[in-house]
């Protein structure tokens, strides 16, 4: 698979109105409750983390991407809260273990991203605009957990597309939004998850004590976008009709 691929232009997107946005508000809340109900008597858990060395962990397989993609200073402040996020989430996912069989829920685990545990604001694709929303940018974890267990060929048990594609956005990607739009795979073997940031770099991994023939990887990212004014937030997208338009 290429490192990179283009996705060809399509139409305009359509300016997102006051009144749709409340429909949506409606819809959302509406799934999130049936989520809720139907969680009752899912077998989805949340795993504790283990204390083992690593070194008992053989590498299976590794995916990393950039945290850093937008060189807009008006997107800055978005993606610093975009890695602020995924410092929390990945800290709740280091060291997880796995037994087979297993099916690991991204928001059983993760729990819910609120300004009460430290998550702030970030960027978020929502009804084909990426909006400020609290915990943004959590989904680029979510891209890489599942390019993992699709690497893994663990079975897929709930995935999303995001609705619109956007440059540094991986080929095969996994949008969540809580809680009903959740990523999902059954594990085949008992499975460690390493979740781990540098400065620069998002890196995730599954780890076996069976050895497997694996190791690091870039996860394949697009290059270019559907649409050009798509790759930016509500503070640079330059719409000024839509209602969430703030003059500068």
């Amino acid at each position: 698979m290429p490192v990179a691929e283009t996705i060809s232009s399509q139409s305009s997107r359509t300016i997102p109105t006051r009144w749709g946005s409340i429909v949506f508000a409606g819809k959302v809340w509406g799934l999130r409750a049936r989520r809720l109900w139907i969680d009752r008597s899912a077998t989805v858990r949340r795993f504790e983390a283990d204390t083992e060395d690593l070194t008992s962990w053989p590498v299976g397989h590794e995916l990393e991407s950039p945290l850093w993609l937008s060189e807009d200073p008006r997107e800055r402040s978005f993606e610093q809260g975009k890695v602020q996020n995924l410092r929390l989430a990945c800290a709740s996912l280091d060291g997880i273990v796995l037994e087979a069989g297993d099916v690991f829920s991204f928001w059983k685990q993760v729990g819910r991203a609120s300004r009460s545990r430290g998550f702030v604001v970030g960027r978020m694709l929502q009804q084909g605009c990426i909006i400020p929303a609290i915990g943004g940018g959590l989904c680029q974890l979510s891209n890489a957990l599942y390019g993992l267990a699709l690497t893994s060929r663990y079975e897929i048990v709930e995935r999303h597309a995001h609705s619109v594609k956007v440059p540094g956005a991986p080929i095969h990607d996994a949008t969540v939004a809580w809680n009903y739009v959740d990523l999902r795979f059954r594990v085949r073997q008992r499975t460690r998850i390493v979740a781990t940031m540098t400065e620069n770099t998002l890196t995730v991994g599954f780890r076996f004590h069976a050895a497997v023939e694996g190791g690091l990887a870039t996860l394949p990212l697009i290059e270019t976008a559907i649409h050009a004014a798509s790759a930016q937030s509500c503070s640079s997208c330059g719409e000024g009709s839509c209602f969430r338009h703030e003059p500068r």
